[in-house]
């Protein structure tokens, strides 16, 4: 609650965060506390915690009457091209109530099958690149990565730019 509270405290205008409970739904609870702690209006996105809830439907409903706007997911699997079926069945019963979102493996070359099949207006992922950093550091220490090459991802702007040329011919 008290990461929330700094985040509208400090301007932001949206969250993304996701409570389950250990039975695979959602914590009603947990989640109000937070959206009490902030005062609603913000825009609300329910994180991909949602891709372990144990019935999706359902839960679709209970996340919009909560007060969350968005839904990000991969349809219950590692990639949303591979959680095509379930997100366009979330989107056809969302009729529109509250913005599926496919996330999770989303590219310039996953985008347009994923639109289409699926019939999402939005897309969300994490288009990045390896690339080696430009000095030397200690290589014993790994700062979270087993990665000994010094690679680092960054954003990759080309990619990115591929892919909003397919949502603009999409959408």
């Amino acid at each position: 609650m008290y990461d929330a509270e700094e985040f509208k405290n400090a301007g932001a205008d949206g969250l993304v965060f996701g409570i389950l409970k250990e039975d695979g739904t959602i914590n009603i609870k947990a989640c109000c506390d937070i959206l009490k702690s902030v005062n609603i209006p913000m825009h609300l996105t329910f994180n991909r915690a949602f891709d372990c809830v144990a019935d999706p439907i359902n839960s679709l409903d209970l996340i919009k009457n909560l007060g969350f706007s968005r839904i990000l997911t991969s349809g219950q699997k590692n990639s949303a091209l591979e959680g095509k079926d379930l997100i366009k069945q979330l989107i056809k019963v969302s009729d529109n109530g509250i913005i599926v979102v496919p996330a999770g493996g989303v590219n310039e070359d996953t985008a347009l099958e994923i639109l289409d099949y699926t019939g999402a207006k939005e897309l969300h992922g994490s288009v990045r690149k390896p690339v080696k950093q430009k000095f030397d550091r200690n290589s014993s220490i790994t700062m979270g990565s087993t990665d000994f090459d010094n690679n680092v991802l960054i954003t990759d702007v080309n990619a990115v730019k591929k892919v909003v040329s397919i949502l603009r011919k999409y959408i």
